[in-house]
C-alpha cells in the first residue's frame, strides 16, 4: 500500500501456541491505535477484528524436471521412487507433515520419515526447485514460482492445516483511518490471490 510506511515484524510468537502473542505485541508496537497482524492459528483473538486471509492448504511441489525423470512422478504412489523433503519449523502441527498428506491421499506405501529435514519452508521449497525432491508448501506461497514454471504441483490433491493465516485488526486499530485503508487493501489483495 505505496500511501502508508509500514514497521514490518516477523515473530514466532504471531503463531498459536508459541506464546500468546496477542497483548505483547500491543506493547511492542508502541501504538496500539495503528497496529495490524497477520497471525497462523485456528482465528480466536478477542477485541478484535478478525478475517481469514487463507486457509494453509498444503500441496505436493518439486521441479518440472522431476515429472518426467527416472523414475517420473505420474501419482501420489510414485513418491516412493522419490526423497521427500520435509520441514520442520516452530509450528509444527500447524502444518500438515508427509504422513498427514499420504494418509489424505490414501497412500500406504510410501515411508513418509525418509528423506533430509528442514527447519525454514524456504529452504526446502529451494531444494525443490533444485530438483533435490518433493517438498509440500501452501498454496499461496508457491505461486510465483509456479507462475515461472520453476515449480510443478504434479498431484494437485491438498492436505489442509490445522490453522490458517487471519488478519487481526485490535478494535482500537480499526478505528485509525490508515489502518482501516491498509486492511481493506490487503483483503482485497488477499481474495485475489485465493481466486488465482
Amino acid at each position: 500500500h505505496p500511501a502508508l510506511e509500514l514497521h514490518v515484524a516477523s515473530r514466532a510468537a504471531m503463531i498459536d501456541g508459541i506464546a500468546d502473542a496477542f497483548p505483547a505485541a500491543h506493547a511492542e508496537a508502541g501504538e496500539a491505535s495503528q497496529l495490524v497482524m497477520v497471525r497462523l492459528g485456528g482465528g480466536r483473538y478477542p477485541v478484535a477484528l478478525v478475517d481469514e486471509m487463507f486457509s494453509a492448504a498444503y500441496v505436493p511441489v518439486c521441479s518440472p524436471r522431476l515429472l518426467k525423470g527416472d523414475p517420473p512422478l505420474r501419482t501420489p504412489a510414485d513418491l516412493r521412487f522419490h526423497t521427500l523433503l520435509h520441514v520442520d519449523t516452530i509450528e509444527e502441527g500447524a502444518r500438515p507433515a508427509w504422513s498427514d498428506w499420504l494418509e489424505a491421499v490414501g497412500v500406504s506405501d510410501v515411508d513418509a520419515s525418509r528423506g533430509p529435514h528442514f527447519s525454514e519452508a524456504s529452504l526446502a521449497l529451494e531444494a525443490a526447485l533444485e530438483g533435490m525432491g518433493v517438498t509440500l508448501a501452501m498454496q499461496p506461497r508457491l505461486q510465483p514460482e509456479s507462475d515461472a514454471g520453476r515449480l510443478v504441483v504434479p498431484f494437485d490433491i491438498s492436505a489442509p492445516a490445522a490453522s490458517s493465516y487471519y488478519l487481526v485488526t485490535p478494535e482500537a486499530s480499526a478505528r485509525n483511518r490508515g489502518v482501516a485503508s491498509f486492511r481493506q487493501w490487503l483483503l482485497a489483495e488477499a481474495a485475489t490471490e485465493r481466486r488465482r
